[in-house]
């Protein structure tokens, strides 16, 4: 809502949290949720992503988290965000973003998983 009062000119913002988030801290809050996650290399992973997208069962869920071709590196495209400019703005508009910590990744699983969000058996 912040945003919104600025003037028309600034008409692309990235307002996300501008603190990082390790990804063992979400794993750690999965397990302890009873969402088992299974740490593999990466060769593993990217063979069972295959496997799973190869599989129409799975492949609904998984295809809309895929943004390329996994099969050519040479078009794999991150879409960087520098978010600064959106940050700076909230703070100057009395916003800032708070740390995330690991209660609220806690909460956000548990969200999650009581929504159903973790309901699909990738293993049958």
């Amino acid at each position: 809502m912040l945003l919104s009062a600025t003037p028309d000119e600034f008409t692309v913002f990235h307002p996300y949290n501008s603190h990082l988030v390790e990804m063992g801290d979400v794993i750690e809050a999965m397990n302890a949720a009873g969402v088992s996650v299974e740490i593999v290399e990466d060769d593993e992973f990217e063979e069972k992503l295959h496997a799973a997208l190869a599989d129409d069962r799975h492949n609904q869920y998984l295809s809309p988290l895929v943004g390329y071709s996994l099969d050519d590196d040479a078009i794999r495209v991150e879409n960087l965000v520098d978010h600064k400019f959106t940050v700076k703005a909230l703070y100057r508009l009395g916003f800032k973003w708070s740390q995330t910590d690991g209660d609220y990744i806690r909460l956000s699983v548990e969200m999650l998983k009581a929504l159903g969000f973790f309901d699909v058996d990738m293993n049958d």
